[in-house]
């Protein structure tokens, strides 16, 4: 199980990501279930990361405009599990979306400080 906590009522849940170098790299990311992806972070953290090779691919952005964003492949560990995933190069904040989130179910106490679960069906 994954266990977050809710933030100016805002979902938190721990996402680690590995690096290039194999070195993992933890984030604090906004469960999105308006995101249909699977994991969003700002260019910045990946750059950091050292991802490289990456394929631009059209997305369509939650003002309704479409667009190209540089999609990465990385290794994350969620729920305990290390697996290789599309991680989207975009937005200010980490982020993780309802294709990660797949055959789970999520529980959010909707107030500051409420517990945040994600767990597998």
């Amino acid at each position: 199980m994954v266990s977050g906590v809710v933030r100016s009522l805002v979902p938190i849940v721990p996402l680690t990501v590995m690096g290039r170098d194999g070195g993992p790299q933890r984030f604090q990311a906004i469960l999105d279930t308006g995101f249909t992806g699977t994991v969003a972070l700002p260019a910045s953290d990946v750059q950091r990361l050292g991802l490289t090779n990456p394929r631009p691919e059209m997305v369509r952005f939650a003002n309704g405009e479409s667009g190209n964003c540089d999609v990465y492949l990385a290794d994350v560990i969620w729920d305990g599990e290390e697996r290789t995933t599309r991680v989207y190069a975009i937005g200010n904040e980490p982020l993780v979306g309802m294709y990660l989130l797949d055959g789970a179910r999520v529980t959010i106490d909707v107030a500051e400080g409420g517990a945040v679960a994600v767990e597998p069906l």
